[in-house]
């Protein structure tokens, strides 16, 4: 999910749920928030927003929403009615665009775990950090993983046609974790801009794995998330089996820690032994 995702979905999440409950027929931010974070799994900031207010103020700059101050001065939300039939852009984005599954977003992009993955091309399954092909059948196909380099010159690309000059900015490319650090860096002055590029960004690594599809013929289905009209975003592929959904969200979340949070896991001997010495399994 990207920014324009995420914020299709929080504006779908309040309009549908809304319920009032001030005088003034608004609803408080913190029970949006609270409903927001419940319905998706997390929060705003992953996103870059340091504040859930943030995600209301761009949404009302959209007219989707207004904000301001409820009967007890406290800061509040109502939902904008639609005229003439025109849907608000956020849901215009929402769609036109499907987003990747988690598994396959992060083996394609990630460097962490190292190691080579794949994909089943019957099932859908993503298999990341292993060294050689599934043993279980020749449904497994080898996934190319996104050069960093090309992300980066990508990145200092956009930074040159958008003529900013800013030396911190330009720096957080060549951070460890850039892809973080490159995006918040630019929304501290530029927020619009910091939100284009991550469009530009989820753009290129959707037309990367179409091209991979094509040229290794698989059904291009198996890439992207598959949810029902009013399920929440992130729910996964309706048919996949609930092992194989929660293998998906516990390796995508896997992928997203640091190698210090890495090494604070509790992982089984038997998995830790079959990676150093498998000869001792025998």
């Amino acid at each position: 999910m990207n920014v324009e995702e995420y914020l299709s979905q929080v504006y779908r999440i309040i309009s549908e749920n809304f319920r009032s409950n001030d005088p003034t027929g608004s609803m408080a931010v913190a029970s949006a928030a609270y409903l927001v974070k419940r319905t998706l799994g997390h929060d705003q900031t992953v996103f870059g927003f340091a504040q859930f207010k943030d995600v209301l103020q761009e949404l009302e700059k959209r007219g989707l929403l207004r904000t301001g101050a409820n009967s007890k001065n406290a800061f509040a939300v109502w939902v904008t009615e639609k005229r003439a039939g025109i849907a608000p852009q956020a849901v215009q984005t929402a769609e036109r665009f499907r987003p990747l599954r988690n598994p396959v977003w992060y083996a394609f992009i990630s460097e962490a775990p190292a190691g080579r993955r794949f994909l089943n091309k019957k099932t859908g399954e993503v298999r990341v950090g292993v060294t050689d092909r599934p043993a279980d059948g020749e449904d497994w196909v080898e996934i190319t993983l996104i050069d960093r380099r090309h992300e980066q010159e990508n990145a200092l690309k956009f930074l040159s046609e958008k003529e900013i000059h800013d030396p911190t900015v330009s720096a957080s490319v060549n951070s460890e974790r850039w892809y973080r650090d490159f995006p918040n860096k630019l929304a501290e002055q530029h927020p619009a801009l910091a939100l284009e590029w991550k469009r530009e960004r989820s753009r290129r690594v959707i037309e990367a794995a179409q091209a991979w599809c094509k040229q290794n013929s698989i059904d291009e289905s198996l890439l992207f998330e598959d949810v029902p009209p009013g399920q929440p975003q992130g729910a996964g592929r309706s048919s996949a089996p609930a092992g194989m959904q929660l293998r998906e969200l516990l390796v995508a979340a896997i992928q997203r820690m640091s190698t210090d949070e890495l090494l604070r896991l509790h992982l089984p001997a038997q998995q830790l032994v079959a990676v150093l010495r498998p000869e001792l399994l025998d």
